[in-house]
């Protein structure tokens, strides 16, 4: 992610499961509705901020990106509504360092490895 404050993920079904996954930090998130993939996305995303700052840790920009396989997947994949988008929000005060304004999702078929 490096300092661009931008976000790409990749969501696509994996058995009976709604899988997430983001591009420029090798984040994931499954869940068995679009809705409940939404949630859990954003889940995953601050509570890994979180975890790292109580340990001391470098932000989440500092995670190695997605294996090249999800980025091929990506560009081939659908965008999806804005609407459909995450509101990151979180009672413990994540840092805006940690916030991601900008977030392109894609639905793809499946993610051939």
């Amino acid at each position: 992610m490096k300092n661009n404050h931008s976000m790409h993920v990749l969501m696509f079904r994996e058995g009976d499961w709604w899988v997430a996954q983001c591009l420029e930090i090798d984040l994931a998130a499954q869940a068995k509705t679009i809705d409940g993939l939404v949630y859990e996305l954003g889940r995953v995303i601050v509570g890994t901020s979180v975890i790292r700052i109580e340990n001391g840790l470098p932000g989440i920009e500092e995670l190695p990106p997605a294996p090249e396989f999800y980025w091929k997947a990506y560009q081939r994949a659908m965008t999806i509504s804005p609407d459909l988008h995450p509101r990151f929000q979180s009672s413990v005060g994540v840092p805006p360092a940690f916030m991601i304004p900008q977030i392109e999702m894609r639905v793809g078929d499946s993610v051939a490895r």
